[in-house]
């Protein structure tokens, strides 16, 4: 692992000395005097050593050089990622100040070729095609499966570089490794592929943590926090054991273990279990009319495959107890606990190039759901399906489509109860509230156009987008008591998003049929 050397040695002429240099041209980044700022907290006092450090050991390698280049850049800082174009002529200012000095040190132009032949001339051209694999690593399941995947790929075969980056990024992305790297050696005369994989030194178990603000509603803003406890490679390598606590207007605990049934098969098992308490409003033109709470406690059982990218095939049992409590109530519904028996078949594809805001790919969504009969209700089945794609227009932009719908197969809403289908909401017919639309089947279309405006500093996040789309939806057999005459709506609406270190922020609009219109924002990590 390799680090920015500023505080140790950032001139380092002897380094220079010490590979066999006989002269040494420095080049000397003068950002002005060294700027201490009064001590007050940790990190300034932290900045302020960094600073002298530095700056102490520049002096003494300026001494030991025998050639100084000199740019001049003061004004310049250390965030200006973006700034490339005007600090790069600042260092041919400063060659060019030295020019006569410089004028020494060169050669003719057919000396020069001749060096370069020379050079070239020692140079591997050919890669030889790899004999074996060899993976180095503190984690020996993760070596050996590096080296099944690997070893067909590579062995006796040129080496594909497209294909071995494409290889160690799945690998790091997977979040067990912090990096892998690859490169050619010989044992005995023999080429191989050596491949070192880094493990992260601050887990498993790793925790994430993350602020959620909900302005669906902005005279009733909801705040909630949530968390995520990673276990990897817990009973066997892939295994994955995850613990989430949130907690808010919504709050709960659930955990899942996922486990392959073997270190290199796709086919794996995976129990759960839940304690959830969720929030559910009905709206009626911006104004909240009814609040519940839904319990949803129990357990699952699920099994199913995996596909290499991003696919992912399950089949699932559930039992818990569900419950409706009233908070805020038009229509007194009440359901009291019953037990629920939930057969599930549920596909995902997540192809799209990115989880919040993709320019190019496709998501699709599938769920099949049976649930049982209970004391209190008859038996009912849910089917959901959603697509997106997304198609990337020149460096900036992109356009999208989605289709959406669901089917209760003519279980009417009183069965559904609150686990049908709703619309309204922010991104789901954002000028109705949330929840206004809620019935026993629907469909939903959006369209729309996304362009990114700006790139943030990277401490701050990754960059400013915005958002236009048009949609339209339906449900049938509204159960909004106030709003039961409503089932379709159209709108336009309009976002900018950030993706910021703190989560995906946005704020928008939308304008739609039947005189709705609405304001949102929000805050959400996604993890």
């Amino acid at each position: 692992m390799f680090t920015d050397g500023g505080a140790v040695d950032n001139l380092p002429v002897d380094v220079a000395r010490a590979n066999g240099a006989d002269i040494v041209i420095a080049s000397y980044l003068d950002t002005g005097q060294t700027s201490v700022t009064r001590p007050g907290s940790f990190l300034s006092t932290t900045g302020n050593t960094i600073s002298i450090m530095v700056a102490a050991n520049e002096m003494h390698s300026i001494e030991d050089a025998d050639v100084l280049i000199r740019s001049d850049l003061k004004g310049i800082n250390g965030t200006m990622y973006n700034e490339s174009a005007t600090i790069a002529p600042k260092g041919m200012e400063g060659a060019t100040k030295k020019a006569a000095l410089l004028e020494r040190f060169s050669v003719s132009d057919a000396d020069w070729a001749d060096y370069v032949k020379q050079r070239d001339s020692r140079r591997k051209t050919v890669v030889p095609n790899p004999q074996f694999v060899a993976v180095t690593g503190d984690v020996p399941a993760a070596n050996a499966e590096i080296t099944h995947v690997l070893t067909p790929e590579v062995v006796n075969k040129p080496v594909d570089t497209k294909l071995l980056d494409r290889t160690m990024t799945r690998w790091v992305g997977n979040g067990s490794l912090n990096a892998a790297g690859y490169s050619i050696v010989e044992r005995d005369g023999i080429p191989g592929l050596a491949v070192t994989a880094y493990p992260k030194s601050y887990g498993p178990p790793f925790l994430n943590v993350g602020i959620n603000i909900d302005g669906a509603d902005t005279e009733d803003v909801l705040f909630g926090m949530a968390g995520r406890v990673t276990f990897t490679n817990l009973g066997g390598y892939r295994a994955e054991w995850r613990i989430n606590a949130y907690f808010g207007s919504s709050y709960g605990l659930t955990s899942e273990y996922y486990k392959p049934f073997t270190a290199h098969t796709r086919f794996f098992y995976s129990p759960s279990a839940y304690l959830t308490s969720t929030r559910f409003d009905f709206y009626n033109e911006g104004s909240r009319t009814s609040q519940y709470q839904i319990r949803q406690n129990g357990f699952g059982f699920a099994g199913g495959y995996t596909w290499a990218r991003g696919a992912e095939l399950r089949v699932g049992q559930d039992e818990y107890w569900y419950s409706v409590a009233k908070r805020i109530d038009f229509d007194n519904l009440s359901i009291p606990a019953q037990l629920e028996s939930v057969s599930s078949l549920r596909f995902n594809y997540l192809g799209a190039d990115n989880a919040v805001l993709p320019f190019s790919g496709v998501n699709a969504y599938f769920n099949l759901a049976r649930h049982e009969t209970t004391s209190g209700n008859d038996a009912f089945t849910l089917a959901e399906a959603r697509v997106a794609m997304y198609h990337p227009v020149r460096t900036k932009g992109a356009v999208f489509i989605t289709a959406a719908g669901g089917t209760s197969f003519g279980a009417p809403p009183e069965v559904t109860d609150l686990q049908g289908f709703p619309l309204g909401g922010p991104f789901r017919l954002g000028s109705y509230g949330k929840n206004e639309l809620l019935g026993n089947q629907y469909w939903l279309f959006q369209g729309g156009y996304e362009r990114k405006l700006l790139s943030f500093n990277p401490l701050i996040g990754e960059g400013l987008y915005a958002v236009a789309f048009m949609e339209g939806g339906k449900v049938y057999e509204n159960l909004n008591p106030i709003d039961s005459n409503v089932s379709e709506a159209w709108d336009g609406s309009f976002a900018v998003v950030a993706r910021t270190a703190l989560g995906v922020a946005y704020i928008g609009g939308a304008v739609g049929d039947n005189d709705h219109r609405k304001w949102w924002f929000g805050l959400g990590r996604v993890f």
